[in-house]
């Protein structure tokens, strides 16, 4: 797992180091590269078999350290792009962060699923499933990226 946490960093840091875009907003690259830090190290932690669970609350038993970390990290930073993205009103300007909380109440079902407590769901539909809730929210990132740099100019 360690392999593919690096490649994947690796690959952030060269997708953003060319990109050129970002310079038209300031602290934007920052908030890119370290909201693609930690979207896919959900998935890479949920592949990890030794990771630090946390057991405060016997419901959330399942959940790993690091999965939570990069959640509250990258939900963060979609409400600060939210924030920065000029919109008005509550439902135009927020609506990536409602998008948010149902792709994680996803990825806490999925993982659910992935500790038997859902029956029997096969492991390629359960990651299947999980890589589609992180793909719709870099969509939502994208989206709001696209709209502070079109403020930008």
């Amino acid at each position: 797992m360690f392999f593919l946490e690096a490649l994947i960093a690796l690959i952030v840091c060269v997708v953003f180091l060319v990109r050129k875009k970002e310079n038209a907003v300031a602290g934007l690259r920052m908030e890119r590269v370290l909201f693609y830090l930690c979207l896919p190290q959900v998935f890479c932690e949920s592949l990890r078999s030794d990771s630090l669970m946390l057991s405060i609350v016997h419901i959330l038993s399942f959940v790993r350290a690091e999965q939570l970390l990069c959640a509250v990290v990258f939900t963060g930073l979609l409400v600060r792009a939210c924030r920065k993205s000029g919109r008005k009103g509550f439902w135009p300007a927020y609506w990536p962060v409602a998008v948010d909380v149902l792709c994680i109440a996803v990825m806490i079902g999925v993982e659910f699923a992935l500790d038997g407590k859902l029956g029997e769901i096969p492991l390629a539909a359960s990651y299947g499933v999980m890589i589609l809730a992180l793909l719709v929210l870099a969509g939502c990132e994208i989206h709001l990226s696209r709209r502070r740099i079109r403020n930008a100019s």
